[in-house]
């Protein structure tokens, strides 16, 4: 992380990746992993896009 944000107390976030995009794509599955992804991070969002 750059120091500059740490200076100002941010915290590194967890990195999605999705591989393989153009000669294999799979697009929803991928959407799904990075829904998965964030919803721990942003709770109150995922529950209202779960509804």
């Amino acid at each position: 992380m750059h120091l500059n944000m740490k200076f100002f107390g941010m915290e590194q976030m967890p990195t999605f990746s999705a591989h393989d995009v153009m000669k294999n794509p799979a697009i929803e599955s991928d959407f799904e992993r990075f829904r998965d992804h964030l919803s721990p991070l942003f709770p109150a969002r995922a529950q209202r896009t779960a509804s």
